[in-house]
């Protein structure tokens, strides 16, 4: 519909199908018909891994990668790692919000001040790494 402006549903529908045959025929990709058995139990098994690793603490989670990337086990202690980022993004996800909302605030504020005094003592005040940037 994006690239033909009268195209409907229904011709987008039969593009899109007539596209997915002509791969099917050139290629021999084609979609699933349904998840395999072999698919299913490995779902079922990552499933099972991610409600144990969520039911231990954050202190038994660190332990355990630490003990993983000792035995160098790395598959495990990526899978721990992966859990541990999870949780962190988790946590500090109210927090992003409030800080995007305080630097809005600020930078609000910095537009609107003339006094060069104080924009001289705010800058020095904020870390040299923005200059850095710039």
């Amino acid at each position: 519909m994006g690239r033909i402006p009268q195209a409907t549903e229904d011709s987008s529908q039969k593009q899109w199908e007539r596209l997915a045959k002509r791969m099917a025929k050139e290629t021999g990709l084609s979609k699933p018909s349904a998840p395999s058995k072999a698919a299913q139990t490995m779902s079922a098994k990552r499933a099972e891994q991610q409600a144990k690793l969520q039911a231990l603490p954050d202190g038994e989670l660190v332990d355990l990668m630490v003990a993983y990337v000792n035995g160098q086990d790395f598959s495990k202690a990526n899978e721990i790692k992966k859990e541990i980022g999870r949780r962190t993004k988790e946590a500090n996800k109210g927090k992003e919000d409030e800080v995007k909302a305080m630097r809005d605030r600020v930078i609000k504020q910095i537009k609107q001040t003339a006094d060069m005094e104080l924009l001289a003592k705010v800058s020095a005040m904020l870390p040299k790494l923005v200059d850095a940037k710039m």
